[in-house]
């Protein structure tokens, strides 16, 4: 599970944000949140962390379900492929799954682009 900084400030956004009580999970406890805290240490917020198999139902949830993964695993693969052919964009081999399936799901859903700092459209 990726806690990274960088993937906090990812996901740290109302479209992620916005659907994290559909997504979460439905049993037991569901420990990928993080706590934002102020400078004082008070906690100012909780930022949900959605792993995976999470981002791939939002996927899924936009599409449908029928023949979804194998179709979405060669988008996601042509998407991928296509990012590491263009040079003006940050470096995407040192993101992890979490983030790559996250840039993924952003840039179909939300037409939103990461650009090393936020999203942008």
């Amino acid at each position: 599970m990726d806690t990274s900084e960088n993937y906090i400030k990812m996901c740290d956004y109302e479209e992620i944000q916005g659907v994290k009580e559909k997504f979460k999970c439905t049993y037991g406890m569901d420990f990928n949140e993080v706590f934002m805290n102020n400078a004082t240490g008070k906690e100012i917020r909780r930022v949900w962390l959605p792993r995976q198999d999470q981002i791939q139902a939002m996927i899924f949830d936009k599409y449908g379900y029928g023949n979804i993964a194998y179709n979405q695993w060669m988008n996601f693969s042509s998407w991928l492929q296509y990012n590491m052919s263009i040079t003006n964009r940050p470096p995407i081999l040192d993101k992890t799954m979490e983030q790559l399936w996250l840039m993924y799901h952003m840039s179909e859903k939300h037409n939103k682009e990461w650009d090393g700092d936020r999203w942008m459209k």
